[in-house]
């Protein structure tokens, strides 16, 4: 097995999932939910800097910990370590953000620890994927 190749495929699928999926969470669902319920905490305008750091310091460290491509192991192990990662990465935010932040309501930090599961899993499942192909196999 290439180490480096499966590595390079995991992060890239668990990215691309991870980026598709959460455009349409944040414009679908997490956007209208914020603007509903804190409204006081959006910015004026979108700042693209946390984001240039957050996806893919989140996306290898998913992928490090989570996934583990140099492992031979089960998607279902992999969907719940993804999962019980990309929940706690989110309640950190969420709680944090409810215990210190004023107005912050319970809808709106659970919405963001649910979704941090569902994209855990997903991008898990994806990088799962991409190591079973031939690609990563080979050499």
């Amino acid at each position: 097995m290439n180490k480096p190749r499966r590595r390079i495929a995991s992060v890239a699928a668990a990215a691309v999932a991870f980026g598709a999926m959460d455009a349409v969470w944040i414009s679908q669902v997490a956007l209208p939910l914020y603007r509903s319920e804190v409204p006081h905490l959006l910015a004026d305008s979108f700042d693209p800097v946390p984001a240039l750091v957050f996806y893919p310091v989140f996306t290898c460290a998913l992928v490090h910990l989570a996934v583990r491509p140099d492992e031979d192991r089960p998607l279902a192990k992999r969907l719940r370590d993804g999962a019980l990662f990309g929940g706690v990465a989110y309640a950190t935010w969420s709680l944090t953000g409810k215990a210190i932040v004023k107005g912050m309501t319970w809808p709106a930090a659970l919405a963001d620890i649910g979704w941090g599961l569902v994209a855990g899993a997903a991008m898990a499942a994806a990088a799962h994927w991409a190591l079973q192909t031939r690609w990563t196999r080979r050499g």
